[in-house]
């Protein structure tokens, strides 16, 4: 059902993606297309593995404009492989 409170929550959430995604566009400019950029960066995954008892997540290879979008907005990409914490036996 949709009270007062999902209705305005969903219109922050709309107004969040459009200020975003404005940001995105400005910062871009002409040097990637903002499609390209979405499409590339939708490329990128986490993959969690285990090797014996330790747990990593592996990132996927930045493809296309990846590396640039981040290079653009000032953002380190995430780590190629990250140790993650192991977690406790049942």
């Amino acid at each position: 059902m949709w009270t007062d409170e999902h209705v305005r929550g969903h219109v922050a959430v709309c107004f969040l993606a459009f200020v975003l995604e404005s940001y995105l566009r400005h910062k871009l400019g002409e040097t990637v297309s903002y499609r390209e950029a979405l499409t590339d960066l939708e490329k990128l995954k986490a993959v969690p593995l285990q090797i014996k008892d330790k747990r990593y997540l592996l990132r996927t290879e930045l493809e296309g404009t990846a590396s640039t979008v981040f290079r653009i907005l000032g953002i380190r990409p995430p780590n190629r492989v990250e140790e993650l914490p192991s977690t406790p036996a049942a």
